[in-house]
Parts: structure tokens; C-alpha cells; sequence
């Protein structure tokens, strides 16, 4: 029925839900202590229609503030991160690039575009491949912090010496 699909959309009104409930089962006769006339059982399901129309319409309000502030926080961290002076990439842990600052494209030499169709390690110097990728693997596998200094190929075949910082990031 629909009014218990209004108790997962608003935890705080617990009370008011609640209510609508057991508006809700006088009205449809599933609780057979309580017995209203048919004019009364109307004007309760009346209110229990309101009631659940106000629960949607917060539960909808609710999300639009939760979606502007996190596009507004999402244009905050663009526009930091665009203007820093180090260059920040992020990658999933399989090692893709799925985020790139102006910085971190102008060190490599590649675009955003170039860069998310890139994974990190087909970007480090053939000769510290070796020693590097198997400490990569073992960071994303992990979920630890490592410090590194190595060289990252840019797009004209000329290298760039970087140290970075891996860290998890985790988006829970």
C-alpha cells in the first residue's frame, strides 16, 4: 500500500507517518476494533491523502537542496582545483584516470579527453615500469597512501619528472 511507502521517504516525521498508518488501516478495515461511519472513514482518508502529498512534496524539496548543494560544491572543487598550481588526477582502482585539473594536463601534455581514455600506468617511463607498477598495483589493491617519485610519459614522447602523492579516495 502506499502509505508505507511514505515511511522510507521521511524518517523525521515518524509521528506523522505513523498517524496515516492507522488512519489508513481504520479506513480500509484492518483494524476490526475501530468503527467509523463512511463519512468519517472519507474525511480520514482525506487527510491521509494530504498527508502523504506533503511527506512526497518534502521528500522532493529535500532532494533539490541535496542536488544544488552538491553542484554547488562541485563548483567549488572545480574551481580549485582548475587554479591550483599541482597538478591532481583521480583514478578508480583499476588505475583509469577519471579526473584531471588543467595542471596535471599541461605536465603530461594531453587533453581531459585524451587523459580519461588513459590508465596511470601505461603513463609511467617504460624504465620505471618495473619497479613502479607493481607498487601502483599494490596501492590500489591496498587502499593505502604511498609517496613516489617517477617519470610520466607526455604526449610529444618526452617525459616529466613528478612526485606525487597516492592516496585512497573514497567516495562513500
Amino acid at each position: 500500500p502506499i502509505y508505507y511507502a511514505a515511511i522510507n521517504f521521511e524518517r523525521r516525521r515518524t509521528s506523522i507517518i505513523i498517524l496515516v498508518v492507522f488512519i489508513s488501516q481504520i479506513i480500509f478495515g484492518l483494524n476490526k476494533h475501530i468503527y467509523l461511519s463512511e463519512a468519517i472513514e472519507h474525511q480520514l482518508f482525506s487527510i491521509a491523502v494530504l498527508v502523504i502529498a506533503y511527506l512526497i512534496n518534502a521528500f522532493i524539496n529535500e532532494r533539490r537542496q541535496l542536488f544544488l548543494d552538491f553542484s554547488q560544491s562541485e563548483k567549488r572543487f572545480q574551481t580549485a582545483s582548475d587554479l591550483s598550481p599541482i597538478g591532481l588526477c583521480t583514478v578508480d582502482a583499476s588505475g583509469w584516470i577519471r579526473y584531471s585539473n588543467k595542471m596535471f594536463q599541461s605536465l603530461v601534455n594531453k587533453s581531459e579527453i585524451e587523459l580519461k581514455s588513459e590508465n596511470l600506468i601505461s603513463l609511467i617511463h617504460k624504465e620505471d615500469a618495473p619497479e613502479l607498477v607493481p607498487k601502483l598495483e599494490e596501492v590500489f589493491q591496498n587502499d593505502q597512501q604511498e609517496e613516489l617519485k617517477l617519470r610520466l610519459l607526455k604526449s610529444d614522447d618526452e617525459n616529466t619528472w613528478m612526485q606525487a602523492v597516492i592516496s585512497p579516495l573514497h567516495m562513500d
